[in-house]
Parts: structure tokens; sequence; C-alpha cells
């Protein structure tokens, strides 16, 4: 099978930077289909009986609400666990979705009060994921964070083990003491995240929010798996981006490699065919001097499907096969392909400006969406424009800065491109020529 891997630039100088899309081919459903199970993990502590907002139903019944919309929108034979956590986890409902879409109050309310434990929460659901020869995944809903249990780094390395399992996390924060930024490390590098203000639009938008969330799992029939990517010894691996199912920078997936070189491996997750797949944007930094023509990257892949391992091949591919020509100039010539840069720049911006509202006093982070707003401008970033010009909105509405941080972490975060447009299958690739002027660096 064709590993897909496209290029970016036209020209890189020596030492420059060079961007690569990667991902899995379009998948065939098997032909033999096995239901996908989902885990519903809700948040029963005593803050979930404030209201959602000020004239709005408490928390919890929102929560349920939203539940019921997700399970409307999974296929009706996935297989459905709800479980309610506090300090302790308690299974309340194992069935259908399609059934708990019909009668959510299949799901029996279980107060079982007291702190929040994440840590509980997902061991009950992976409990009941782990023996399931589908997909898997835990939809875990709360309005704050743990405060019995794991603490948030040991979480994020219970999200990495269950991952590993082939168990996947989302999570939707709820208010200013549900932080973006503590689910996002819990669900890892396979997850997303959304988050709701505490505000009447969020409330009457909560159940689409829901739906959109557990859209992914829905379309998915691999299990996982994970793409490998040789970079030769002269060339240095920068950048590694998530772009799907959100835009998200990635850490600790480049290693030495046998023989000299880099291996980086990209995880999948479980994803579907079409548009519901993963895609990668990686950065490679060009040698400080021109080497002669030569291949600097190989793509190869494993997945798991219908419980067997699958190889992708990408050494085969054309797009793979990025030419490094010494010349006067000292400059590296590779097909040209703005987008991929661009990805990279606005995911620094969106976290750069996370980083700056997260040290600023309170009341001065309208100051740094306001900085951000206009550098997104002036880059053409319209989407990101957007994302930093509604949380200036919430900010002047008076909604609390935390809570504004998050729902803009959140929707920062969200995929702006189509799977297939980055990694060039729609694309009409004419063939380069050098010319002479190409060959002096002009």
């Amino acid at each position: 099978m064709r590993m897909l891997c496209t290029v970016d630039r036209s020209m890189a100088a020596a030492g420059g930077s060079v961007f690569i899309s990667v991902g899995p081919p379009r998948m065939p459903k098997p032909s033999r289909r096995v239901a996908g199970a989902v885990a519903f993990a809700l948040d029963e502590s005593g803050s979930m009986d404030k209201p959602f907002a000020p004239g709005e139903p408490v928390r919890r019944h929102v929560t349920k609400r939203g539940m019921a919309a997700a399970a409307a929108a999974l296929d009706k034979d996935t297989v459905v666990t709800v479980v309610r956590f506090a300090t302790r986890a308690q299974v309340v409902y194992r069935g259908t979705a399609g059934e708990l879409a019909a009668r959510p109050d299949l799901a029996v309310e279980a107060h079982v009060g007291g702190a929040t434990n994440f840590e509980a929460a997902l061991l009950t659901c992976a409990g009941e994921l782990r023996d399931h020869p589908g997909t898997r995944r835990i939809l875990l809903f709360t309005d704050g964070e743990p405060t019995d249990g794991a603490a948030p780094e040991e979480l994020a390395e219970l999200g990495s083990r269950l991952a590993a399992e082939g168990i996947h996390i989302d999570a939707l924060g709820i208010g200013e003491e549900s932080r973006d930024s503590l689910l996002s490390g819990l669900v890892g590098d396979t997850g997303q995240t959304a988050h709701a203000t505490a505000t009447s639009s969020d409330a009457a938008d909560f159940q689409r929010m829901c739906q959109e969330l557990v859209q992914w799992g829905r379309e998915s029939y691999v299990q996982g798996g994970r793409i490998f990517l040789a970079v030769h010894p002269d060339w240095r691996v920068g950048t590694v981006l998530r772009t799907h199912p959100q835009e998200r920078m990635l850490s600790g997936c480049a290693a030495p490699a046998r023989g000299g070189g880099t291996l980086v491996s990209l995880p999948l997750g479980a994803f579907g065919g079409n548009r519901w797949r993963p895609a990668f944007v990686v950065e490679l930094i060009a040698p400080p001097t021109p080497r002669p023509s030569r291949q600097i990257v190989k793509a190869q892949g494993v997945i798991l499907m219908s419980g067997e391992e699958q190889s992708l091949d990408g050494s085969s591919a054309e797009d793979i096969r990025i030419q490094v020509v010494p010349d006067d100039a000292n400059s590296v010539y590779l097909q040209h392909d703005p987008m991929l840069a661009r990805l990279v720049e606005g995911v620094r911006l969106a976290d750069e400006v996370d980083q700056l509202v997260s040290q600023m006093p309170a009341g001065q982070e309208a100051g740094v969406y306001e900085e951000g707003l206009t550098r997104a401008r002036k880059r053409g970033m319209s989407g990101l424009a957007h994302d930093f010009q509604d949380a200036l909105q919430a900010l002047g509405e008076g909604n609390h800065a935390a809570d504004v941080q998050s729902a803009t972490r959140a929707r920062a975060a969200r995929a702006r491109t189509e799977v297939a447009d980055l990694l060039g299958e729609t694309k009409v690739r004419a063939p380069h020529h050098r010319t002479a002027d190409d060959m002096r660096g002009k």
C-alpha cells in the first residue's frame, strides 16, 4: 500500500526548513464490520449541581442531554457504557448507542459524590472496553480538574498507556475550572478536546459539541497503527505537527535511528477512510552545506484492522524522493506548497498567545489576544484571527478569563484543512523543470 507523503517549498537554503505532510492512504472498509465501543465518563462531583450558566439548568442535566445527543450521533449498534464518577466510579449503563439515545434515563443517575477522580473514571472505562474487538474510545465530561487520585502528569502517562492499548480518549470541559491544557495532556497524541464556556449560548450549543466530538469515533474502523519516517543523517527533524483530528504539536516522536539518521514515529490512533484519517506535518532542516543528490526521507507504517496487522509501504511513492541539489547558491530545490509552512506557523502563533495569556496578571489578557489578532490578520490566518476575535468579545462580555482561554485553545486546535488536500490527493502536480535561474538560486 502506498504511504502518502508530500513536499513543501520550492527552495530551501542550506540550514533552512522543508515541510512534508504524511498520512495513511484511504483504507477500504472491512467486509466484516465490527461495531465500535464508546464509554461515557460523566463527572458527578458537587460542582455539577451548579447552573450551567445563569438561568440555565444545572450542569448535570445539560451533560445528560449532551450524552444522549452523542449517542444519537453514533451508529445504533455501537457498544456503549456509561460511567458516573466523583471520588469513585460506578458503571450505570451497558447497552447500545441506539438504546441510550432513545432512552437516556436508562443511564440511571447515581450521585456518587465527593471529589473529582479522573483516574478512577478512566480505569473503570478501560476495564469495560479492554476486551472489545473493535475500535474503542472514552469520552470524558467534566467541569473541573482532578482533586483525588492521579495528578495531571500521571494522568497524561495513563492516557498514553491506554492509547498504546488502542483505547483512545476524548474530553469535553465545562466552565473556568476545567482547563483545556490539562485535558489536552490527558488525551495525548490520539485524542481530541472541546470546551464549553459557562454561558447560555454554549449551553444551547452543547449537544452539537458532543455530536462533533464523537464523529471521529463513529467513522473509525482501523483500530490503530503508526507511520515511521526514516530521515537521512544529514538532515535534522524540527517541528512535528498533527493536523487531524486536531492540530497539535507532538513531542518525543523523533529518536536516533540505528545506523545513523533520525526515526520519526507518528501514532495514528483509531481512524476511518477519506476525511476521517490522521495527518501530520514534519519539519526537516536542511544540512548547512550542499550534498550530492539523494533520497532524504522514507515513509513506512503499520495499521491494525479487523484484528490483523497490515503494512504500509511508502518506499515507491515518488513524492517522498526529495532531492538535494548542489549549486552555486547552496540551495535545495523542492516542490512548493505554502499551506504546510502556514499550518505550522498558525499553530505556533496560537501556542505563543496561549502561553502569554497564562502569564498575564488578571485583567490583562485582552491585550495579548489583541496582539494575536493583529498578527493573525497580517499573516492572512483568517480562522485564527476569528478565534482571537471571539476571545476578545467573550472577555468584553465579562466571561471568566480561564474559561475564555480554554475555549480559545480548543477552537484554535480544530482542523482547518481537508486530509485529501493536505496530502496532495486532489492536487494537479505540474512537472517541475529547473531553469538556469533556479540553479543560481533566483
